[in-house]
């Protein structure tokens, strides 16, 4: 996981591309007054999904990776509580390859990004 302001992100030149494609649409829209929906921004490879939504309480939270996709969250409003582990030797609780989506049982340690 990187975690880091949307102003800085763009600073590191090991960035692939498709990054900086999305770095760059996140601060160029004004992403409080978007609609709700799926945008592409460079065809099906980089796609932003405009989300709104009540978090879920700590222990509702599940632990999820993808296979196929980074997923970069940028939190508009608000305050989200992310988990963070190693993913090696996570038990999967579910797949959902059509959404490239798995999910995991709580690990033992965990570390969380506010």
């Amino acid at each position: 996981m990187f975690f880091t302001n949307i102003k800085l992100a763009k600073k590191y030149n090991y960035l692939d591309e498709k990054f900086l494609k999305a770095y760059d649409w996140l601060e160029s829209h004004d992403l409080k007054s978007l609609p709700v929906g799926k945008y592409e921004i460079a065809g099906s490879d980089v796609v932003a999904n405009v989300q709104e939504y009540t978090t879920l309480k700590v222990e509702e939270k599940k632990f999820e990776a993808h296979d196929k996709f980074f997923d970069i969250q940028y939190l508009v409003e608000g305050v989200e509580f992310f988990g963070i582990c190693d993913r090696e030797g996570l038990k999967v609780k579910e797949t959902k390859p059509e959404n490239d989506v798995l999910f995991f049982k709580t690990p033992d340690i965990y570390g969380h990004v506010i």
